[in-house]
């Protein structure tokens, strides 16, 4: 089989990886702080020609995998007190589980109430607590009775949250781990964590936003265009692999 035949399968494995990262991206235009993934591509091994030594022939493409973008959303006000945005290149922290050593990290803050039997929780959406700048679970109080008498009113004290939640960010977001439920991991390549209040006064601060959602950053105009261009780059090669295929078949008919 002819070099042309292995070169265009490789490309057809490559784009159908690009188009799957694609398809995710679109399938998350609405998730909160959703971060778009992006393809990278490179060529393969070159070797030498049989009849023109000083020239080389490549074969093919790999897709080294998808790559995340963190830029920033855009920001969506709702008015709702438990809604908060990440303004920076920080990130809420998560505990998912207490078997887990290390926090998970988001930028939804789409949170809700847990009411257990130990107090009233901030978590997200699954139940997973928000954690403070120590790393502890947000417990939250109930306001002080308008007449002074007393500390509890039976109403929440909602207004004081974005004061207590913690923001961190780490030295590499590239080397972040996807771990679905719009959460991230630390990876070999991310570096280590710090609360932005460690942070040195000429570096970058973020803040959060109340009653404000970060929104996608994946654009659905930009998808459409890649869903082309994948979808096109991969008929040619399959087309070449016909091709090939052909005139492999010819070839054997003329011996």
């Amino acid at each position: 089989m002819n070099i042309s035949y292995y070169t265009a399968v490789s490309a057809m494995n490559a784009f159908q990886q690009d188009l799957d990262v694609t398809a995710n991206n679109m399938a998350n235009v609405g998730t909160n702080g959703y971060k778009s993934m992006r393809s990278d591509f490179n060529d393969l091994l070159y070797t030498q020609m049989d009849m023109r030594p000083e020239a080389q022939v490549g074969h093919g493409v790999k897709n080294n995998g998808p790559g995340t973008t963190f830029q920033q959303g855009i920001f969506r006000k709702t008015g709702r007190a438990l809604d908060f945005a990440v303004s920076g290149k920080a990130f809420f922290a998560i505990q998912t589980s207490e078997d887990e050593e290390e926090p998970a990290y988001t930028r939804d803050g789409a949170f809700q109430i847990s009411s257990t039997e130990d107090g009233n929780y901030l978590t997200t959406s699954d139940g997973s607590y928000v954690l403070d700048w120590d790393g502890e679970p947000i417990e939250l109080e109930y306001k002080a009775a308008e007449d002074g008498r007393g500390d509890d009113t039976g109403e929440l004290d909602l207004d004081s949250i974005a004061d207590r939640i913690g923001l961190f960010v780490c030295e590499n977001p590239e080397g972040l781990i996807h771990a679905g439920s719009n959460l991230f991991r630390t990876g070999e390549a991310s570096g280590e964590w710090m609360s932005i209040e460690d942070l040195d006064e000429d570096q970058e601060k973020s803040s959060v936003m109340t009653r404000t959602l970060e929104m996608s950053n994946a654009d659905m105009s930009t998808e459409m265009v890649n869903l082309m261009q994948t979808q096109r780059a991969f008929q040619l090669n399959s087309r070449i692999v016909s091709t090939a295929d052909q005139m492999e078949e010819m070839i054997n008919n003329l011996r």
